[in-house]
């Protein structure tokens, strides 16, 4: 079977583009020799879509993949972008910033797009060694560039690799933001010419465009630098504000005191920033799992990079949890933007007991919440936040799914007067407000740990903490302990989790309290209702009877608030 003219043209036109050979097997020669014309025309025929994400995909061969070619295209794209939205003086001296973490390819397509910017005479701040994703945010906002890229896929699998963009004002980009990118790139889907791209991908790209470029002497020290090393105080250390000087709360010798916990960066970039943000914050180093300390774009002891997978990814850290007698193993995803969190729990199979990523949000925002200030989370994060920014005076707001939707709404926050102390997502992400606008694993490890060091001292723990902090009054009654069955809470129970079935996102609560009192809210399945079971028992039938009225009142006045979003009980007939 032949291939169709069309696929053989773009084949063509692929190899005419296809400058670096040295990427192992082509898949679409392969297509090609095969004579498999539906996989040519996956590989060819479709593009990698720019978003608000940016862009991502498997590595390999064609238009479809992540490859030397698409990147130098979309850098050309986003370089395009830019030079229609910002004076081309301004751009060129105020530059973009560039960093990429430990996968294969983040480095080569990182200088392929330092080389893309350079070559139109823009300044160029390309880390000079693998860095965090939250270390180019935080780039953007201190350099005062107009636009960051980071190379990294997260916590993707191996195959993968990604290109994530900020904007000027150091947050993900946003719509139209990314449509205007996505056009660019599609308009400038030729190579150019002179860029120095091809050397890029392969070795030192500043010995090609230097002599352009005599006030781009960051882009010299970065590429010439030894072994890797970071060649000034902008490379880690020196790239980010001190996280200690923005959210810690503890002295540094309460700190000092503190039991080390475990800590793994999945083979990824987290573990000299990690070892850097606990000295700042006078904590002790952790304890690293030593197979996964140091980048590895192989990940060769997990099954699948993501702190949120299960007990496959944390097996190496219960195991030094337990040799090291730790209390707390903190986890950060390959690119070191997400925290994962476990604690010693001899209560439940196995002894370790996680945390989910509302969980973790709710513990740290209770934790840096202080004076007048506002907290964020996303539509799909927990709703809790919103009930403890209402007992603590604080303002809460919500956000469409994303970092890039919470950080721009800080920044508007902040011009309205706020300050926005946190926010977070679900998905293990959070940002603290008064650093930078992206969600940041290796922030959040340190206030964690604090966090965690002083409930210790004082005689309790991170699960027990939670508990506390849904233990609060209904109707005058303590709330003894809640169970969740859209996300399998249970804090009545030792593993912190239901022992019933439960399904995500089920909207049946059940607030157990004091005096043996039981309510349940339950969301009908069949009619647009929310209904309410309560239960209230006693010797003292008049008691009884006032205590009752009293939940239910609560219903609707605590937990519902009806007046507040205009609704109303069902009238009684």
């Amino acid at each position: 079977m032949a291939c169709a003219p069309t696929s053989r043209s773009l084949a063509n036109l692929w190899r005419s583009q296809n400058w670096k050979r040295d990427l192992g097997p082509d898949e679409v020669d392969e297509a090609l020799q095969k004579g498999d014309d539906v996989a040519t025309t996956e590989l060819l025929s479709k593009r990698l879509e720019f978003g608000t994400a940016g862009l991502g995909g498997r590595m390999g061969a064609g238009y479809n993949r992540m490859n030397h070619v698409v990147i130098q295209q979309t850098a050309q794209g986003l370089c395009s972008y830019l030079q229609a939205q910002v004076s081309i003086d301004v751009l060129s001296q105020e530059g973009i910033v560039v960093g990429y973490d430990g996968r294969h390819g983040s480095y080569e397509f990182a200088c392929i797009t330092a080389a893309v910017f350079a070559s139109q005479g823009i300044v160029v701040h390309l880390f000079s060694t693998v860095v965090p994703t939250p270390y180019v945010a935080a780039a953007v906002a201190i350099l005062g560039t107009k636009a960051g890229v980071m190379v990294t896929a997260s916590h993707n699998p191996k195959e993968y690799n990604g290109y994530k963009v900020y904007y000027g004002n150091g947050c993900q980009i946003i719509p139209p933001q990314d449509e205007g990118i996505d056009s660019a790139i599609l308009d400038n889907l030729e190579l150019w010419s002179g860029t120095g791209a091809e050397r890029a991908a392969t070795g030192d790209p500043y010995s090609d465009i230097a002599g352009r470029l005599p006030g781009n002497e960051r882009l010299a020290q970065a590429f010439n630098a030894a072994d890797g090393a970071p060649s000034d105080s902008r490379s880690i250390q020196g790239i980010v504000r001190d996280p200690s000087q923005e959210v810690t709360t503890e002295s540094s010798g309460e700190n000092a005191s503190a039991q080390p916990v475990v800590y793994t960066p999945l083979h990824g970039v987290g573990a000299i920033p990690v070892k850097e943000a606990f000295r700042r914050f006078g904590l002790p180093a952790p304890h690293i799992v030593a197979e996964q300390e140091h980048p590895d774009p192989e990940f060769p002891t997990v099954v699948f990079p993501n702190p949120e997978e299960g007990a496959g990814t944390w097996a190496l850290s219960f195991r030094d949890g337990d040799r090291f007698n730790a209390r707390l193993l903190l986890a950060n995803d390959p690119d070191a933007d997400r925290l994962a969190v476990a604690e010693s729990n001899t209560q439940i199979p196995g002894g370790w007991q996680t945390f989910s990523g509302n969980e973790i949000g709710i513990l740290l925002a209770s934790w840096v919440e202080a004076g007048k200030c506002a907290v964020l989370a996303s539509t799909v994060s927990s709703k809790m936040l919103s009930k403890l920014a209402e007992v603590e005076g604080l303002h809460f707001e919500e956000t469409l799914t994303g970092f890039k939707w919470l950080g721009n709404r800080s920044i508007e926050l902040e011009k309205e007067g706020y300050q926005v102390l946190f926010a977070f997502e679900e998905a293990i992400g959070f940002m603290f407000g008064d650093m930078f606008k992206d969600k940041d694993g290796v922030a959040a490890a340190a206030v964690f740990a604090e966090m965690a060091a002083h409930l210790y001292s004082s005689g309790s723990s991170v699960q027990q903490q939670l508990q506390e902090l849904y233990k609060k009054d209904l109707g005058g009654l303590p709330i003894l302990s809640i169970r969740d069955m859209g996300t399998g809470l249970d804090s009545g129970e030792p593993s912190g989790k239901t022992s019933m079935p439960w399904r995500e996102g089920d909207m049946m609560i059940t607030f157990r309290l004091a005096h043996g009192a039981i309510l349940t809210l339950r969301a009908s399945g069949t009619e647009p209702k929310l209904k309410y079971y309560l239960e209230c028992s006693g010797e003292d039938k008049a008691g009884v009877e006032m205590m009752a009225d009293k939940l239910e009142a609560a219903v609707s006045t605590e937990l519902l608030d009806l007046a507040r979003f205009g609704l109303q009980r069902p009238s009684q007939h």
